[in-house]
């Protein structure tokens, strides 16, 4: 079963760090670990980051954290992450074998619970363009559409409307707000929220 190790900081500096991250990888090249490793930056805050590291097992992750190459990339943190300067830092591998596919359950709740993931139903116009209308709206306040399913069948008895479900990422509950209020300035009807 994989395991995964998941780091959340916050830094000015990400180009120090992904040179540093960089020369970790060369350094280790022919005898890493990690089967992949995904980093991404906060939307809401540009300074927090979230390194996401797969291993295949738990024994590889552990066997990872013990390389000189990795104490001596958690020392250059140590110096280079602002709220870390002057505390010692240890990469911490636990929770045992961690399945995947919780995790990113478990991920997605979160950001539901934060209000960075929201869904809701709008009715729109069947007509060319109508979908094309309910995107710009939303990329116009400034949220990203994660998933869009466009519903003919169930849309109810108007032949001229259809539903479409939306999946969007925001940047909290007020931008949930921000963007209902746009949607409903557009004049598009949202049928269902969650």
């Amino acid at each position: 079963m994989r395991f995964a190790q998941i780091i959340e900081f916050k830094t000015s500096r990400i180009d120090d760090f992904n040179s540093n991250l960089d020369a970790w990888i060369s350094s280790t090249e022919g005898s890493r670990v990690p089967h992949r490793a995904v980093l991404r930056r906060d939307r809401a805050a540009d300074d927090l980051y979230l390194l996401m590291v797969e291993f295949s097992s738990y024994d590889q992750g552990l066997e990872n954290s013990n390389r000189p190459a990795t104490a001596e990339f958690a020392a250059f943190l140590a110096g280079k992450l602002d709220h870390l300067k002057g505390k010692n830092v240890v990469l911490v591998l636990a929770g045992g074998n961690i399945d995947l596919t919780i995790l990113g359950r478990v991920l997605e709740v979160g950001l539901v619970a934060d209000g960075r993931l929201t869904r809701f139903t709008a009715s729109i116009s069947d007509r060319p363009g109508g979908l094309a209308r309910l995107a710009e709206v939303i990329a116009s306040t400034g949220a990203s559409i994660n998933e869009i399913m466009h519903d003919r069948a169930f849309g109810g008895p108007d032949l001229s409307a259809v539903r479409v479900v939306c999946v969007v990422e925001t940047t909290g509950h007020d931008h949930v707000l921000q963007l209902h209020r746009a949607l409903a300035e557009a004049h598009v009807r949202i049928v269902t929220s969650a």
